[in-house]
């Protein structure tokens, strides 16, 4: 079914783009405390 296929290409690309933010949002925090880190020097 092309109608079931689709929906799960969206709920994959949903649970992807959740991964992404995560990802992103710890990559941050790591920048934050390390730019921190030199400032405190």
């Amino acid at each position: 079914n092309v109608f079931n296929s689709a929906n799960a290409i969206i709920r994959f690309g949903k649970l992807f783009l959740e991964l992404v933010n995560n990802v992103t949002d710890k990559i941050k925090g790591m920048i934050k405390e390390e730019v921190n880190k030199v400032s405190l020097k």
